[in-house]
């Protein structure tokens, strides 16, 4: 089993509460417990693979928190993953692209440590500009349109696109309400960081969160949006934990 890519976050408390892991779904799918498997027995093989790897990840984050290895079942709602007692946090999967391979990831808390984690994988170059009007609102469009075609303008659209799928698997647990793509507006910086403006205002989240995003493999973004509990905090510009262009 090979080393996971960690994102590099700053202490939220004494103590590490919130590890954010990622990996190729081919080394983490056996770390799945029975009951978890159990519930994705009659899907199809490429499924079962990424449910896998997603929550293998999960108990090697809740090993690194020092919490004992417990199920990550579903929520009531047959989709969203169901915590344990304690835990808060967020999976995601990227299909395989080419030579990059399939990859999962998943974000691991305390929940002394956060009220909310959302977190997303993305290809960056399936974020196409034919794309564009369906994900991203005017202002967006103006400022990835004024960018030279490129490196950063791929990879801006791509932080677009999965900070915002990071930012629904963040509130909706919390507020129990759907979103559209257009309902937040994001703004990517090479720092290894970003802002994401709420176009509504939803209850217990603040109108602006700071985000982070880094790139575990070759055109691969990875989005992080925490909601700290009370008495915690998470600085904004972070060190990147891979190179930012």
């Amino acid at each position: 089993m090979r080393h996971p890519f960690e994102m590099l976050l700053p202490n939220p408390r004494a103590g590490r509460g919130i590890v954010v892991l990622a990996g190729r779904q081919e080394d983490w799918t056996g770390e799945a417990l029975a009951e978890e498997m159990e519930l994705v027995a009659g899907a199809a093989e490429c499924r079962r693979r990424e449910f896998a790897a997603a929550r293998g990840l999960a108990h090697e984050a809740m090993r690194r928190l020092d919490m004992p290895l417990r199920p990550v079942l579903r929520a009531g709602d047959g989709r969203a993953p169901r915590w344990p007692e304690g835990v808060v946090g967020a999976l995601s999967h990227a299909s395989a692209r080419r030579a990059g391979g399939a990859w999962a990831a998943a974000a691991v808390g305390r929940t002394d440590a956060a009220r909310g984690i959302g977190i997303d994988l993305e290809w960056a170059g399936r974020v196409e500009e034919r794309l564009w009007p369906r994900v991203f609102n005017g202002r967006e469009r103006e400022a990835l349109e004024a960018l030279p075609a490129g490196e950063w303008r791929t990879l801006s659209a791509g932080i677009g696109f999965a900070a915002k799928e990071a930012f629904y698997k963040l509130f909706r647990p919390l507020t129990g309400r759907w979103a559209d793509f257009h309902d937040a507006t994001v703004s990517a910086r090479g720092d290894g960081s970003f802002t994401l403006s709420c176009e509504a205002e939803l209850p217990g989240i603040p109108p602006v969160l700071e985000g982070f995003w880094a790139r575990p493999a070759p055109g691969l973004v990875l989005c992080l949006l925490v909601l700290p509990e009370k008495g915690s905090s998470l600085p904004a510009g972070l060190p990147p934990s891979s190179p930012a262009p």
